[in-house]
């Protein structure tokens, strides 16, 4: 691993975040030249949402082939790949590249500042010291900042109370009485595991979502065998990526498919759940795709269980081995699991960025988040985001490689002697059309993570992967940005890239 060699080191690059996004950042600059890099990760292992994700069932949404990377693809053993595989990828990723020697693990960012007078930035570290970047990308990610509710007398519960993002080692559930806080896609995970372990589970929740069967399993030995020729791989892959791709117009409010889905998802709560009141209180009173689309086929059977109850109320407090829920009811319980999703649409909440002219990010952002195709804010110099605002939908590792591509291009263009800003007016110009777009689908009918404190829709995109990679490879270099030369280098300094 790399380590702090002074109190003020400086790179040409800085990258935050050693999951996904920032790892596929870390190659593409490995393969414009660019080697003089760092990436600063908090947590003691590198893999970002998947370092920290550990909790029964835990597993992806998507097809397993298009969650592995174009330049390093991969079979998994399940149709759809389970964390510890996931950890095992991200490991096989940084070898192969030998990005280990480039991270820094324990490493939290607090600060990132512009200094004019060098045209780079200092990065304030959580351990008090600083680092100089000529450019920082931010690859924190969208799913990393737990949404831990306020209960009103948790000091007094008793019991164990956590998140599912802080999942002990040695949790064990044998023979005690569980709640589970939320009902979305992570609560569908979790439920039928901790169904199967506790003496009784009760499901608070607040507002129920779209379910749909996901029909995951195991691979057998003739699946893996077709699936590691390389032309079957990549047949499967575009064949799951035009799936996905088409899911998208059943997103829009009204649309024939938006409704034809719903009445699938209706039809299979039908079967699913055999008790007519559980199976009301499961029905959403939103469009389908108004939350997050809950995927599994174990989720909505295991309501069917004598030893599993849905609360169909939102937590209102704790007491002493008990949760009282919002109609006054009295729960007594062991353990509390919060499935209670992430901050989704606070981009950057632990990370102050102060632009030119003491020009604060979050300050600029006003509570509504918005970049250039996520990437790049108006008037903040050299300063990327990896899976920012408006870039969520669809294939994740598309969208991660689509940006540390554009990313790297940037950097590469602007050089060590060259500051990159993206050209007035062109952010607004698109995030005009994205919301325009946005305020069409049926995610703009409900309450959800994809929305700000005021209602924007500040999450979503809302076109096809295929637009945001025809939009990434179009508006780049001079199109998109402007560069300026940058304050002198320390003679020293590595030199990283080539500029035009």
């Amino acid at each position: 691993m790399a380590h702090l060699t002074s109190e003020r080191d400086r790179v040409t690059v800085a990258i935050i975040g050693s999951g996904l996004g920032g790892l596929a950042c870390a190659v593409r600059l490995q393969q414009r030249g660019i080697t003089d890099v760092v990436v600063l990760e908090r947590s003691d292992g590198i893999g970002g949402t998947w370092w920290d994700t550990r909790f029964p069932g835990a597993e992806v949404d998507v097809t397993s082939e298009l969650y592995s990377f174009s330049f390093m693809p991969w079979t998994f053993s399940r149709t759809h790949a389970g964390h510890v595989e996931l950890r095992e990828y991200v490991a096989r990723v940084a070898e192969r590249f030998g990005l280990r020697r480039s991270v820094r693990l324990r490493t939290a960012v607090r600060e990132v500042r512009w200094l004019e007078e060098a045209d780079e930035y200092e990065l304030t570290l959580a351990t008090g010291g600083t680092l100089r970047a000529r450019h920082v990308v931010s690859a924190v990610g969208m799913l990393t900042e737990p949404r831990t509710p306020d209960l009103v007398g948790s000091g007094s519960f008793g019991g164990r109370v956590f998140h599912t993002s802080r999942w002990p080692a040695d949790a064990s559930f044998s023979g005690r009485r569980v709640a589970v806080v939320g009902t979305g896609s992570t609560s569908a995970q979790i439920v039928p595991e901790l169904a199967r372990e506790s003496a009784q589970l009760l499901v608070f929740q607040r507002q129920p979502g779209w379910v749909l069967p996901k029909p995951d399993r195991d691979y057998e030995a003739p699946d893996l065998a077709r699936l590691n020729r390389p032309g079957v791989r990549r047949w499967r892959r575009w064949t799951a990526f035009r799936s996905l791709e088409k899911v998208k117009s059943a997103a829009e409010t009204g649309s024939k498919q938006n409704l034809a889905v719903e009445r699938v998802a209706r039809a299979y709560l039908e079967s699913a759940v055999s008790d007519p009141i559980v199976r009301s209180a499961l029905t959403p009173d939103y469009p389908f795709s108004g939350k997050r689309t809950v995927l599994s086929q174990y989720y909505l059977p295991t309501f069917n269980r004598d030893d599993v109850t849905l609360v169909p109320h939102a937590v209102q407090r704790l007491e002493p081995g008990a949760v009282v829920d919002a109609s006054g009811e009295r729960w007594s319980v062991d353990d509390i699991v919060l499935a209670t999703g992430f901050k989704a649409s606070e981009y950057l909440s632990t990370l102050t960025v102060v632009g030119p002219g003491g020009r604060d990010l979050h300050e600029h952002w006003a509570g509504e988040p918005r970049a250039f195709l996520g990437m790049m804010v108006t008037g903040f110099p050299n300063f990327f985001i990896m899976y920012g605002p408006n870039t969520n939908g669809g294939s994740v590792l598309f969208t991660l490689e689509c940006q540390a591509q554009w990313i790297a291009d940037s950097i590469r263009r602007a050089g060590p002697e060259r500051v990159v800003l993206v050209r007035p007016g062109l952010e607004s110009r698109l995030d005009t059309s994205i919301q325009r777009r946005n305020k069409q689908m049926a995610w703009s009918q409900a309450d959800n993570y994809f929305r700000s404190a005021s209602g924007r829709v500040v999450t979503q995109w809302p076109f096809t992967q295929t637009r945001y990679w025809f939009l990434s490879r179009l508006l780049r270099g001079r199109t998109a940005m402007t560069f300026r030369p940058a304050a002198v280098l320390d003679p020293s300094r590595t030199q990283a890239g080539v500029h035009e």
